[in-house]
């Protein structure tokens, strides 16, 4: 495969170069599949108007409904970094955070592991991002706190179109008998109607 001033593009490449010839033409195939999915996904044209993060999940879920080779909430690195690199996700920086990178595994971590931060205090004001508003919705539905979940919801329903969007679609990545889906499922009933 050549580009338009005949300069031979690798299959492979290097997906981070900055000459778009140097990329590799599976640099190109990986980020028009990581686009069209998320457009299935999220039902929208611009998934830019989605952090990183809610991206990364989407796509992470995406690909463990698509893949033979997924165990759990696993993907191999490889596969993780193919579908984030080309689209501007940094796997890196969510490591610990919303993922656990080891071995050469990358594993999804469960809510759980985010609710001290999105459960804290001053926690209304610190998530900014759509999934950590989603988050935050599903730990105030799985602790029971009804009260601060509808003004939550109220909040999003009235300023922020995106939370649900984003919330339908992760409740149609997750498995059917996941915790999370069940979170997603009954917290999506509390919206306001």
């Amino acid at each position: 495969v050549v580009d338009a001033e005949e300069r031979e593009i690798p299959l492979g490449g290097d997906p981070e170069a900055r000459d778009p010839h140097k990329r590799g033409y599976l640099a190109y195939v990986w980020e028009v599949v990581g686009r069209v999915a998320l457009k299935q996904i999220l039902g929208t044209d611009a998934p830019s108007a989605y952090g990183e993060d809610a991206r990364l999940t989407a796509l992470f879920l995406w690909t463990l409904r698509t893949s033979n080779d997924a165990d759990g909430y696993m993907l191999p690195y490889d596969i993780v970094r193919r579908f984030c690199q080309p689209l501007g996700i940094h796997i890196e920086r969510w490591n610990g955070h919303l993922i656990d990178i080891h071995k050469g595994v990358v594993t999804l971590l469960p809510i759980d592991s985010r609710a001290k931060r999105l459960l804290a205090e001053d926690a209304e004001q610190t998530p900014t991002s759509v999934l950590d508003r989603i988050h935050r919705a599903m730990l105030l539905q799985k602790h029971g706190q009804s009260d601060a979940l509808r003004e939550l919801l109220l909040v999003e329903k009235a300023y922020h179109p995106e939370f649900l969007r984003l919330a339908n679609a992760l409740s149609a990545l997750y498995p059917a008998k996941s915790e999370e889906k069940r979170l997603l499922d009954g917290m999506l009933l509390a919206m306001p109607r």
